[in-house]
């Protein structure tokens, strides 16, 4: 099963994210309108313009260019040619992109916007993408029985400061866990309890008890990383379980591995930025962001679901 680590590692040579940038053509992105009023999709233009060459010729180059998600390195950063695209044809552009690569999950609506909406995840179970502190590594979703396959974000508006986007490879990670600490491996591929945040989820203790499921897996030989420290240590906390010493060790050996910026890729969204990231072994942090003042320059990334 190991064997298909060997398509995911970066191989002690970090990808720099910037240098690996894809730009959208500029005669694929004219012919794409805009398939978002007032933040939601139309569904009809959308049935529309599926109708079209322009449609099928964007999705075929979404299929045709971003398959370096699937394996080593693991994500792809699409630049668009033209800035000066408003916010629903940029999101309308996204959105058809993202359609090329599976199919989009709505627990959170088709497209969710990430911004910060003054709350505070340390004092209620809700997404981290809700605020504006660091997110830690993690993965996208807690739910037992949901991880998307590929998570997208569509940067519409960068922070004043911060909000940089940091990558890290779990394969690269299980393989120098195995080497170097092997007897971690076993507590975290066994099932762990997770706490529940996702929106109309039962959030009982009997839930959490239930939504337990392994960090390091592998399903049908490929390889699955899901992870969020914090998340662990809270569904302990309100099951009023004590975390057991080996995993409180393994959880450290993470940390150990995400603190070394050896491990880190690095980088700055701007606007019009699109960031694809292979959710079963690319995990992904986020450092704290200052917003400006002016609520119309607030920080926006709009995030996507997968599935293949």
């Amino acid at each position: 099963m190991e064997d298909s680590l060997k398509d995911l590692t970066w191989e002690k040579s970090l990808p720099d994210i910037n240098d690996l940038s894809i730009t959208i053509p500029q005669e694929l992105v004219e012919p794409c309108p805009n398939i978002i009023i007032d933040e939601e999709i139309d569904p009809n233009l959308l049935s529309d313009f599926k109708k079209t060459l322009p449609y099928k010729r964007l999705i075929d180059w979404s299929k045709s260019n971003l398959s370096a998600i699937m394996s080593s390195p693991g994500f792809s950063l699409l630049k668009v040619s033209d800035y000066k695209l408003d916010n629903d044809k940029l999101k309308s552009l996204y959105y058809i992109i993202a359609l090329g690569l599976g199919t989009l999950n709505d627990r959170y609506g088709d497209l969710f916007d990430v911004r910060d909406k003054k709350l505070d995840y340390k004092k209620e179970a809700i997404p981290v993408s809700k605020t504006n502190a660091s997110t830690g590594f993690h993965t996208d979703s807690t739910a037992l029985e949901y991880s998307p396959d590929i998570v997208g974000l569509l940067c519409l508006q960068p922070a004043k400061i911060g909000g940089e986007s940091i990558l890290a490879n779990a394969a690269d990670l299980y393989l120098w866990m195995k080497q170097l600490h092997p007897e971690d491996l076993d507590i975290l591929s066994r099932p762990i309890i997770r706490d529940v945040i996702t929106p109309g989820s039962q959030t009982d203790i009997e839930a959490i008890k239930k939504n337990r499921f392994p960090v390091f897996s592998f399903v049908n030989d490929s390889f699955k990383f899901r992870f969020m420290k914090y998340w662990i240590i809270s569904g302990h906390n309100r099951c009023n379980l004590e975390i057991p010493m080996e995993l409180k060790r393994a959880l450290d050996r993470i940390d150990d591995f995400f603190k070394k910026k050896d491990n880190l890729s690095y980088y700055s969204m701007v606007r019009g930025d699109i960031l694809f990231v292979n959710n079963n072994f690319i995990c992904h942090n986020r450092t704290k962001y200052e917003d400006y003042d002016e609520p119309e320059r607030k920080r926006i990334l709009v995030r996507t679901w997968i599935n293949q």
